[in-house]
């Protein structure tokens, strides 16, 4: 029974150590070049601990299956009498449509091996 607890509990730990690992690649290149984060936190939903440090709230929460660092500037402000929802898709839609404008790359031609038929 004890080995486990602590195996459940080794388990967590090193899934909490993998998401911080992965968020502070975020927190770093985004301190970098210069951006603004108010916030580093592993894990969703209530807050079971934090601390500020510096302009930053590091924390741990509830639920430790992600992660996020908030950055500042990072999505555009919404306009007047805009909701939440819809400036999130705004930018999701340009986003998503900046990668999509003007015709594809030319494909690179197949290898010799790969046209022949086989038989």
């Amino acid at each position: 029974m004890l080995l486990t607890v602590l195996g459940i509990v080794a388990f967590a730990a090193g899934l909490l150590f993998s998401i911080a690992f992965h968020e502070y690649g975020h927190f770093f290149w985004a301190r970098k070049f210069g951006m603004r984060v108010p916030q580093f936190m592993v894990g969703f939903g209530p807050t079971l601990f934090s601390r500020t440090r510096g302009e930053t709230e590091y924390g741990i929460k509830a639920v430790p299956l992600g992660g996020y660092i908030r950055i500042v500037g990072m999505i555009p402000p919404a306009e007047e009498n805009e909701s939440t929802r819809a400036t999130r898709m705004r930018s999701f839609i340009a986003e998503v449509g900046g990668g999509a404008r003007g015709p594809p790359p030319p494909r690179a031609p197949r290898p010799g091996f790969l046209s022949k038929p086989t038989g």
